[in-house]
């Protein structure tokens, strides 16, 4: 009898003065049956909101679990045409959306993903105790000494480098225009993985998450994530069981102490269990996510939710009066219409950077937005990510000065599957024959992980904070996000990436424009005299 295993973990944020709506959706599939999978990724933009930033991750587009039409009228690649006998049971998902409010859903479950081979194909594994204190820790997993600022610096360091790593992945295999990822969303659901991982298998996750070397590594997410929490960040995971699937209680204990995921029964029938899930969603992500499965699996078994919510507004106020229909260029011969949001006066912190210009957008609650945006048409991307130095980097912001701002407002939503992605960064052993024995007895694969991210940038929910003393100073530079760009949503104290994205094209429903050339000479005159001062 097949037995399969669906991990789920949803992440939403939400944030202050430019308000940022974000959903986040990871989900795991664990399925025997299931070999490598194409990707698939969705994308759709739209300029037409005008109330705040907001991010929003889930997998509801293309899979039966899901029940969200807008992700089936993607103008990206559908999922049936990837996947012509596709099953949704087993991914990740994150969604996010800024004004700011961002939630991020990831989701592993045992349907269509997570599936156990017969007891007499395990029968040959060496059994093996289920205590496996992680280095530093004592048996029952509590590390120690406390964990130090140095260590939880470490861990930021490997997110950054996991979530290049990844950029780089998908944006060989994208197709689209634009993407998004969460990359904290994956990184927490793949760490919680590596939980009831053993020995390759688990140095494949660590070794991939670039956490191998990592003394407490559980304990120092666990702090990172209290520390994440303090503001306006709330995270929120739990544990469904069905009834005659064997979890280790190790395992739960661990999943519950050092994620939050508290374990809870399934009721047993279809569609209460169905209510009750979708009502839980529901509510850990603000009400942004009301139909997360359309329906549960007969041979669902394990259910893994882990959801943040993240509701963020601009420090600063972009008054909505001021936003005009302006251009975005995508090339020198290109450009396409956007609402651009308007501030004359923003008070702003921004550098030049050989052929880039890096401004950071602060949140309330220690939370940026950091537009990162060469001054040229010719680059690429994943060489921008790559070459900088993220630690120098945010050390370098200047103070805030009155700028002249001009931003596109947009709406994101991605989606992809991570099959192949993950396995050119090594984990293909998760798709074939992994070890996670200290989840259960039973064997048990991975058939799909699927992520999806939704951003919306707008003016609404932003507090006006006092700038008194900015309207002193006598110059005045210019911040026009006009071209295309890479930004990063990070938490301050902490120096955790929550998410990463590309943009080239705000506004992909809308025919291209060939670019008028007084225009574009003007903006390539005025990008050879960039000047912060």
């Amino acid at each position: 009898m097949k037995k399969l295993l669906f991990p789920m973990f949803v992440l939403f944020v939400s944030g202050l003065p430019l308000p940022i709506k974000g959903l986040e959706l990871d989900w795991l599939l664990f399925d025997p049956d299931v070999g490598e999978t194409d990707q698939h990724s969705g994308e759709v933009a739209a300029v037409n909101q005008t109330d705040g930033l907001s991010f929003n991750s889930s997998t509801t587009s293309s899979s039966p679990l899901y029940t969200d039409s807008s992700f089936q009228n993607s103008t990206s690649d559908t999922w049936e045409d990837l996947h012509p006998h596709a099953r949704t049971t087993a991914f990740f998902q994150t969604s996010t959306s800024l004004p700011v409010e961002v939630t991020a859903a990831t989701e592993d479950q045992e349907v269509p993903g997570l599936t156990e081979q017969s007891s007499a194909e395990g029968s040959d594994r060496e059994e093996e105790q289920d205590d496996f204190p992680e280095e530093g820790e004592d048996e029952e997993g509590r590390c120690k000494k406390m964990v130090s600022l140095e260590e939880r610096h470490i861990v930021a360091e490997a997110l950054m480098k996991f979530s290049i790593d990844l950029f780089k992945q998908v944006h060989l295999e994208s197709k689209m225009p634009n993407f998004l990822l969460s990359p904290f969303s994956i990184f927490l659901s793949l760490s919680q993985l590596a939980l009831g991982a053993g020995n390759r298998t688990e140095k494949q996750l660590l070794e991939t998450l670039h956490i191998d070397t990592v003394k407490c590594l559980h304990s120092t997410l666990k702090s990172a994530r209290k520390e994440l929490t303090k503001t306006i960040l709330s995270l929120a995971a739990r544990i469904y069981t069905k009834k005659g699937f064997q979890v280790k209680e190790k395992f739960l204990k661990r999943s519950e102490s050092f994620y939050g995921a508290k374990p809870v029964n399934l009721i047993g029938k279809s569609d209460d269990d169905l209510i009750a899930i979708n009502k839980w969603v529901k509510e850990v992500t603000g009400g942004k996510i009301t139909k997360f499965l359309s329906y549960v699996p007969q041979d669902l078994v394990l259910l893994l939710l882990n959801a943040v919510y993240f509701k963020g507004l601009w420090r600063n106020k972009f008054d909505p009066s001021f936003t005009t229909e302006d251009v975005f260029y995508l090339n020198e011969q290109e450009m396409v219409t956007v609402e651009m949001m308007n501030a004359q006066k923003y008070p702003l912190s921004w550098f030049p950077l050989n052929n880039l210009e890096i401004a950071r957008f602060p949140f309330k609650g220690n939370i940026s937005f950091v537009v990162i945006m060469p001054n040229r048409y010719e680059w690429d991307a994943l060489s921008v990510l790559s070459s900088l130095n993220y630690t120098e980097l945010f050390s370098r912001f200047p103070k805030e000065s009155p700028t002249l701002v001009k931003m596109p407002k947009l709406v994101l939503e991605y989606q992809l599957e991570l099959n192949h992605a993950l396995t050119r960064m090594g984990l293909g052993e998760l798709f074939t024959q992994p070890d996670f024995r200290k989840i259960s007895n039973e064997t048990l694969f991975v058939s799909s992980i699927q992520h999806q991210t939704t951003l919306e940038l707008k003016e609404d929910g932003v507090e006006a904070s006092a700038v008194t003393g900015v309207f002193m100073f006598r110059s005045l530079s210019t911040f026009s996000i006009n071209r295309p760009f890479i930004f990063i949503i990070s938490h301050d104290p902490t120096g955790f990436i929550l998410f990463l994205g590309l943009v080239r094209n705000p506004n992909p429903n809308l025919s291209v424009k060939r670019t008028d050339l007084k225009d574009f000479l003007d903006l390539k005159h005025f990008l050879k005299t960039i000047d912060p001062k």
